[in-house]
């Protein structure tokens, strides 16, 4: 079992005479630290693009994704810039303590499957299709109607996400978080370097004078911390930003390449087709048969 980073606490806070939280966030681009909370958190985006961050799990965001994650499992998003000025990262978020209707409200008969689709989420959950339609219009929804009508629309979906087959499961089985009530500045300032310079090669030798440590050291310490070796985790991001450049773009393979810090093509497919399976060749060709 991988020993994972500590995740810092974070402290929800609700408006006076609200049991949960509902906030909409419209912001130039998350940057959350790494973080946890004892509340359950359901997320919709619904503006921007980058990579989700849950438990181990790492995959790209795009408008639409909605994801619901148990307590206490580390997790952030990071946009991804595409270019265009003025594109904001929006969001509605839902946070809840297990217990916020009543201790015994969820051990109702009529709520197994609530309380399944809660034990499932300790390891997050992402859905789509019909249920993300669904859901994603009962939380838009929720934006303009009163306390009482977003409470009752929050139970709406639910029950809409405890009967669906449209769901991956994300952080492995064998995950388990590593918490801290402290935040870990290190790590943070890490990933700020790495995600600052992914479109240009780098060296770990580079990024552990960054952090005033010897690579060795740096070595040991980011695989403890992160669960993986810093190549791997540096050329998931890479790939996952190429992924979307060819989808959204017919720029040549080549060319982007460069543009995602790979220093030669070569390099580039063999690390895409270990990640994804395919060339980004046939990566590009299959998403538009």
């Amino acid at each position: 079992m991988h020993r994972l980073r500590k995740a810092s606490y974070e402290k929800i806070e609700t408006m006076p005479g609200r049991s949960f939280a509902f906030r909409e966030f419209d912001l130039p681009a998350f940057d959350s630290p790494w973080h946890f909370h004892p509340e359950f958190e359901l997320t919709l985006i619904t503006s921007g693009t980058g990579r989700r961050f849950v438990g181990d799990h790492i995959a790209e965001f795009a408008p639409g994704d909605l994801a619901l994650l148990g307590p206490n499992l580390p997790h952030f998003w990071h946009t991804e810039s595409s270019g265009d000025e003025g594109e904001r990262s929006r969001s509605l978020v839902v946070q809840f303590l297990p217990g916020f209707l009543g201790s015994e409200f969820f051990e109702l008969p009529e709520l197994d499957a609530v309380k399944g689709l809660f034990a499932e989420a300790s390891r997050g959950l992402r859905f789509t299709g019909r249920t993300q339609e669904r859901a994603a219009d009962v939380l838009t929804n929720m934006a303009t109607r009163s306390p009482q009508g977003q409470l009752l629309g929050l139970l709406d979906a639910l029950d809409v996400l405890s009967r669906s087959p449209d769901v991956e499961v994300l952080a492995s089985a064998g995950f388990a978080p590593a918490l801290d009530t402290r935040t870990e500045e290190r790590i943070n300032r890490c990933q700020a370097f790495i995600f600052g310079h992914l479109d240009e090669p780098f060296r770990l030798d580079e990024v552990a004078a960054h952090m005033s440590m010897s690579p060795s050291a740096f070595s040991r310490y980011f695989k403890r911390a992160m669960g993986k070796t810093f190549s791997h985790f540096v050329n998931e991001l890479r790939v996952g930003k190429a992924c979307r450049i060819l989808l959204e773009t017919d720029r040549p393979v080549a060319k982007i390449a460069y543009e995602c810090g790979f220093n030669n093509l070569s390099n580039f497919n063999r690390r895409f087709k270990e990640l994804r399976g395919v060339s980004p060749r046939q990566f590009r060709e299959r998403h538009f048969d």
